[in-house]
């Protein structure tokens, strides 16, 4: 019998919250603001609380995979908030 009285079921809850929230806000926030948003969450809830290095890892992976999804591949995905028109 599996044991399940280690797993944190509510960092479960709040990565799915967190998830859910990151899919609404993508398009009007851009993909770069509201990746680089969600993924220093994600650092925080599992436990690093180094900013420096968070941001030191957060903005060259953000802007390699837009530019992998957009330049590479071709799929457009809006960098910046729509309120910028792009």
């Amino acid at each position: 019998m599996a044991d399940f009285s280690t797993l944190d079921f509510w960092r479960g809850a709040r990565f799915l919250l967190l998830m859910s929230l990151y899919g609404l806000a993508i398009r009007p926030m851009g993909f770069l603001f509201s990746t680089a948003v969600f993924l220093l969450c994600g650092f925080w809830m599992l436990g690093e609380r180094s900013w420096s290095k968070n941001i030191a890892i957060v903005i060259p992976v953000v802007i390699g995979f837009w530019y992998l999804m957009s330049q590479m591949l071709g799929v457009y995905v809006a960098p910046l908030p729509e309120i910028f028109g792009v």
